[in-house]
């Protein structure tokens, strides 16, 4: 099973945190799911990244999506189901949840 597990900060859909608290706790919630998700079997794992941000550490099940300019690339790739962690600000969740749907990801 392909899952894409899209954190909204980390893969760059949201301007640069103006701190560092802001992407230290969504990094964190985003390695947190890797880990625990890596950690069922035959599950390979897809997660966009911002080119800019600090490398994740290495996973054999793990696809890391440089973003580049287009943070909404991850749902043009095939995979089975997605997880989106997104702030509701400005519909944001809601947006990404339509994207995952109109590409005919589960979530």
């Amino acid at each position: 099973m392909n899952i894409l597990i899209y954190e909204a900060v980390t893969a760059g859909l949201l301007p640069d945190p103006d701190t560092t608290a802001l992407y230290e706790e969504a990094n964190a919630m985003l390695v947190a799911l890797l880990r625990d998700f890596g950690d069922l079997p035959n599950v390979r794992l897809q997660t966009p990244r911002k080119h800019s941000y600090p490398p994740l550490s290495s996973n054999p099940s793990l696809e890391v999506i440089d973003t580049g300019q287009d943070p909404f690339s991850p749902f043009d790739r095939p995979c089975d189901c997605a997880l989106i962690v997104a702030p509701e600000t400005d519909r944001l969740l809601f947006d990404l949840s339509a994207k995952a749907d109109s590409a005919g990801i589960h979530r």
